[in-house]
């Protein structure tokens, strides 16, 4: 008898007693077939081929004549997002002590005066801030190391 908890191996199959598969055992070794799709999605394609100039017939004449939600949708479709744009801000030299608060000074002041919108200057502070982490944790690992090799050698001179 398995122990507690455990689940026998089904003998008849891959699946446990509770109908489990077995670690490292798949229903489906071979998987799906490549670029096979749902019959569900199969029959929501065939719908839309058959209705699918009709209804966009409906939404263009509908965004037409002034519905704003059809326009939208029309404008989704037809519209690339916008991305996001490079920018150039003038940044101190992080590596230098006192840098990062004076790095997100000057991001303020770029977004007071218009020339970089909010959000972009939140991504950018983000890295700031991330750097000045990274900076913190390598200034603690050398004060830790600093430290264990002060102990050691104090340790030695006492045997």
């Amino acid at each position: 008898m398995p122990p507690e908890g455990a689940e026998p191996e089904n003998a008849g199959g891959p699946r446990r007693q509770r109908g489990r598969f077995a670690p490292g055992v798949s229903g489906c070794p071979g998987g799906s077939k490549r670029g096979s799709r749902p019959a569900a999605l199969l029959k929501l394609d065939k719908l839309a081929e058959r209705d699918a100039g009709e209804v966009l017939r409906q939404v263009l004449d509908r965004a037409l004549a002034g519905d704003a939600r059809a326009a939208e949708l029309v404008l989704a479709r037809t519209w690339p997002a916008p991305r996001t744009r490079r920018v150039t801000v003038p940044l101190p030299d992080l590596r230098a002590p006192g840098a990062h608060g004076e790095a997100l000074a000057r991001l303020a002041e770029e977004v007071a005066r218009g020339h970089l919108a909010p959000d972009e200057a939140g991504a950018i502070a983000g890295l700031v801030e991330r750097h000045a982490g990274a900076v913190q944790l390598a200034d603690l690992a050398e004060r830790i190391a600093a430290l264990e090799a002060e102990r050691q050698g104090v340790g030695s001179a006492a045997l």
